[in-house]
């Protein structure tokens, strides 16, 4: 891993140093809340990866902080409820589509999307929407809902992590804390999918 302190053509110190602290920082805010991958994409992007490789070598870091983040909020006895398994599913079908979709655009028009959805997401980030009303979603109203947010995940995965929430929030009524577990368990699980899919 040092190594890359004394081979520039791989990484300079400094980079690597970069990387691994916007890596940590993001996996923090990831867990927590969401919007880490506004941090990665652009240093990836930073460090030379073409886009389309940042934006699939960005699901690892997301699939391992997730597997992390499930197995804490699990030993505190923290589990989502089995009634969000069809959000879970229809999420993962979505992801799968976003992720076939990704890889049909070429790497020029991939990087004016990603940067305008970044900016998006920042601004998401920033300027946090209001609270939603909590009601009971019927299963057609949950399917399109976490399928759009599946789809976005599939295809960048930047602040996606407020929008499952703002979508968990909304159909199931959760608090905070299981809304959290509830979002984690959600992304690794259709991260697993778009990972298979982008290969």
């Amino acid at each position: 891993m040092f190594q890359a302190c004394w081979h520039p053509e791989i990484l300079s110190c400094s980079q690597f140093l970069i990387v691994y602290l916007t890596g940590a920082l993001a996996g923090f805010i990831n867990v927590v809340g969401g919007g880490g991958s506004i941090l990665t994409l652009p240093v990836l992007m930073w460090i030379g990866l073409p886009s389309s490789v940042a934006n699939a070598t960005n699901r690892i870091a997301i699939l391992t902080e997730s597997i992390a983040g499930a197995v804490g909020f699990s030993s505190k006895g923290i589990r989502p409820e089995r009634k969000v398994i069809p959000a879970v599913m229809f999420a993962s079908s979505g992801s799968i589509l976003g992720s076939f979709f990704v890889l049909s655009i070429q790497i020029e028009s991939l990087n004016r999307v990603i940067a305008i959805l970044l900016l998006l997401a920042a601004f998401i980030t920033v300027f946090r929407p209001p609270k939603v009303e909590v009601g009971k979603a019927s299963l057609l109203s949950t399917a399109v809902i976490f399928l759009a947010v599946g789809f976005y995940g599939g295809f960048i995965q930047a602040g996606v992590g407020f929008l499952l929430m703002i979508a968990i929030t909304f159909v199931f009524g959760f608090d905070l804390v299981l809304t959290n577990a509830t979002k984690v368990i959600t992304v690794l699980v259709y991260t697993s999918f778009s990972t298979v899919s982008n290969k």
